[in-house]
This record gives structure tokens, sequence and C-alpha cells, in this order.
């Protein structure tokens, strides 16, 4: 049990600061390359936020 509270935490603290690096990423990007952050935040962000699902999709799928 304190194994899965461990692994709990540890997914909640990565995944803060992966947002918190996509974001920045994404910032730097629309600044770097003269794109409305709008752009980025439609085609970069969202592409990042569903990747976490597509690869848990296909892991699993690959298991059954």
């Amino acid at each position: 049990m304190l194994v899965f509270s461990f692994y709990f935490i540890f997914g909640l603290i990565m995944l803060y600061y992966g947002a918190e690096y996509l974001i920045d990423s994404g910032k730097k990007i629309a600044y770097i390359f003269n794109i409305s952050p709008m752009v980025i935040g439609i085609t970069i962000v969202a592409f990042g936020t569903s990747l976490p699902e597509l690869f848990v999709s296909v892991f699993f799928s690959k298991l059954h």
C-alpha cells in the first residue's frame, strides 16, 4: 500500500513539472518562430496533453 501511495505522489509531482515544462517550451517556441501563442496552444500543447493517453492506450492494448 505504501508503494502505491509513493507512485501516486511521484506521478502527481511529475505531472505538475511536466505540464510546467510543456507550457514554458510552448512559449519559447512561439517567441522564437514569431507565431501566435494561440496557435502553439492549439497544436503543441494539445498534442502534449493527449500523448500520455495515447501511450497508455497503445501500451495496454498490446497486453490484451
